[in-house]
C-alpha cells in the first residue's frame, strides 16, 4: 500500500500513532519505544484504507537495559500481518 496509519499499543495502552508513507513496494519503518522491565504485550494495528485493516500482538519478557527488535510484515499470501521479535541484545553495542 502507498500510505496509511501504524498504531503501537503497549499492554492495551496506546504508544505509537504515526502516518506510513510507502511508494507501492516493501518500505520499512523502524522506531525505538521505551519499553519497561516486565512481561508485556505490544500490539500493533496497520491501516491503509478501505483495503487493509489488521492488528498483530505478540508478548514479550523485557529485562533492564535490554534492546530487541520486533519484526511486523504483511504476509502476501494471507493479507495478514505477522510479528517476531529478533534475538535481544543487552546493553552490547549493535554490530
Amino acid at each position: 500500500f502507498d500510505s496509511g496509519r501504524i498504531e503501537v499499543r503497549l499492554d492495551g495502552s496506546p504508544l505509537l500513532d504515526e502516518r506510513l508513507k510507502g511508494g507501492g513496494g516493501k518500505s520499512r519503518f523502524v522506531r525505538t519505544l521505551g519499553i519497561p522491565p516486565g512481561s508485556h504485550r505490544l500490539e500493533v494495528r496497520v491501516v491503509s484504507g478501505k483495503n487493509f485493516d489488521d492488528v498483530v500482538g505478540i508478548q514479550g519478557e523485557f529485562r533492564p537495559k535490554e534492546q530487541k527488535d520486533m519484526q511486523v510484515t504483511v504476509s502476501p499470501m494471507t493479507k495478514r500481518l505477522k510479528a517476531r521479535f529478533d534475538e535481544a541484545e543487552t546493553g552490547a553495542p549493535r554490530k
